[in-house]
């Protein structure tokens, strides 16, 4: 470790939850030239940063009752005062209970579910604890602040920057198709997948489901698929994909598809305060996403998106004619995303 590394100031990235954990790896890109990290991350988490060099990784078992002392002891110890919280709720209050006089260590953290600050008291002492909330788009922030949820300072930001993970086995797309991808898993209740079954879906489109298809939902959707006769519309996957195939079924990508119509559960949740992480995607690979036309009044999807009218069953396949969206705006690039994380932890 050489000397201007050890100079530098102390972080922490805590994630004590199983979700969300694909955000720490943009974060870390952003500090790692800037601070000492140490990254604290629930040991169930999927995600794998194992490899990452210059961070310090420390799994959390959060079946053990001494978990947050021992994080809090870390921290004293080591002495580092600035942590952010990957999931800024729920499972951090009783952690933030340990600091309830502290004054030495500040606090900031992603909110993933603005809702709360609505009507949990626990998340109101999260938003006394925090210097500050980053949210994951600029829609979220403008609705959060219109509504005048909390008076906590928040800033939006994009964690869309992903590791590009080298090529194993390079994938075969022919010339004449539209690859249309719905990244995730078959769940109805985050995905309107009868949407697609009732489509007259063209020859050279190709509707890639780019998750496992094994899920009780799953194996019905596909068996649908079969009895229609358009098992050659669609590209499925009997088991986890690796994370090189995946990229390379977004980087080839003609459109992203999230899928998500007025029938939706959360609806009303994702027009106001609600990301599904298909946007990320879509963004780090500056993919032209397809969205439903309740979607289309939002300036960020007017940047990023087409759209199409669910009442019309086939007018998806009008809105791939349109032109593609180009990503024009400075706030799609690293150094801008980077600058707006460091500000607000330093302004704070």
């Amino acid at each position: 470790m050489n000397k201007h590394f050890q100079s530098l100031p102390k972080i922490a990235l805590i994630e004590f939850d199983q979700s969300h954990a694909e955000c720490l790896y943009s974060q870390i890109l952003f500090l790692q030239d800037h601070y000492q990290i140490t990254v604290f991350l629930n040991k169930k988490s999927p995600e794998d940063l194992t490899n990452i060099p210059n961070i310090t990784l420390i799994t959390l078992d959060l079946d053990n009752k001494k978990t947050n002392q021992i994080v809090k002891n870390y921290l004293i110890k080591e002495k580092i005062n600035k942590v952010v919280f990957n999931s800024a709720e729920r499972k951090i209050y009783k952690f933030l209970l340990l600091f309830l006089f502290n004054k030495q260590i500040s606090f900031w953290g992603i909110l993933h579910n603005p809702n709360r600050l609505k009507k949990s008291l626990k998340q109101k002492y999260i938003s006394f604890k925090l210097k500050g909330y980053f949210v994951l788009s600029d829609f979220v922030k403008q609705n959060i602040t219109k509504e005048k949820l909390t008076k906590t300072p928040i800033k939006s930001i994009y964690t869309i920057f992903f590791k590009k993970e080298n090529i194993l086995e390079k994938i075969i797309k022919l010339q004449n198709e539209t690859w249309i991808v719905i990244p995730g898993k078959v769940e109805s209740y985050r995905r309107d997948y009868q949407f697609l079954l009732q489509l007259n879906i063209p020859q050279n489109i190709k509707f890639i489901i780019l998750g496992n298809i094994n899920t009780p939902e799953g194996i019905q959707f596909k068996d649908k698929v079969h009895k229609l006769g358009v098992s050659s519309n669609f590209i499925l996957f009997e088991s986890y994909i690796q994370n090189d195939v995946f990229n390379q079924y977004i980087e080839n990508a003609d459109f992203i598809l999230p899928l998500i119509h007025p029938n939706n559960p959360f609806f009303n949740k994702y027009i106001k305060n609600k990301i599904t992480g298909t946007y990320n995607w879509a963004y780090a690979f500056k993919k032209t996403m397809l969205l439903e036309q309740s979607f289309s009044s939002i300036d960020e999807f007017k940047e990023t998106s087409n759209f199409y009218d669910i009442k019309s069953k086939n007018q998806i396949f009008n809105s791939i004619k349109e032109p593609k969206k180009e990503y024009t705006s400075d706030k799609w690039n690293f150094k801008h995303q980077q600058n707006t994380y460091l500000n607000f932890i330093k302004t704070q």
